[in-house]
C-alpha cells in the first residue's frame, strides 16, 4: 500500500510540474504575439517578418525570446525598440462609402 501511495504522490508532483511548464509556455506565447504586433505595426511589416526580427535579435544578443518580447512591450528592450522607426508613412484615408451602404439585401432562396 505504501508503494502505491508513493507512486501516486510522484505522479501528482510530475503533473503539477507539467501544468506549471505549460502555463509558462502559454504566457510566453501571448507576450511574444503581442510584441510581434507592436513591431509589425511600427515597421509596417507582416507579423512573420516581425517574429523573424524578434528571434534574430534574441539569438544575436543571447536573450530568451519571451524576455525580449516583454521588453518590447514595456519599452525596455533597448536596441530592438530604438531600432524600430515610427511609421513615417501616412495612414490611408478611409474609402468613400459604397453607394450600396445602408441598403438591405433581398433574401434569396437557394
Amino acid at each position: 500500500m505504501a508503494t502505491i501511495g508513493l507512486i501516486q504522490e510522484r505522479a501528482l508532483h510530475q503533473q503539477g510540474i507539467l501544468v506549471g511548464q505549460l502555463q509558462t509556455a502559454l504566457d510566453s506565447r501571448v507576450i511574444i504575439e503581442q510584441a510581434k504586433g507592436v513591431i509589425a505595426e511600427r515597421r509596417g511589416i507582416d507579423p512573420s517578418e516581425a517574429f523573424t526580427l524578434l528571434r534574430t535579435h534574441a539569438r544575436n544578443h543571447n536573450q530568451r525570446l519571451a524576455e525580449l518580447a516583454a521588453g518590447v512591450l514595456d519599452g525596455t528592450a533597448g536596441e530592438l525598440v530604438s531600432a524600430i522607426p515610427s511609421p513615417s508613412r501616412q495612414r490611408a484615408e478611409p474609402a468613400p462609402p459604397s453607394r450600396y451602404a445602408g441598403r438591405r439585401r433581398k433574401a434569396t432562396r437557394g
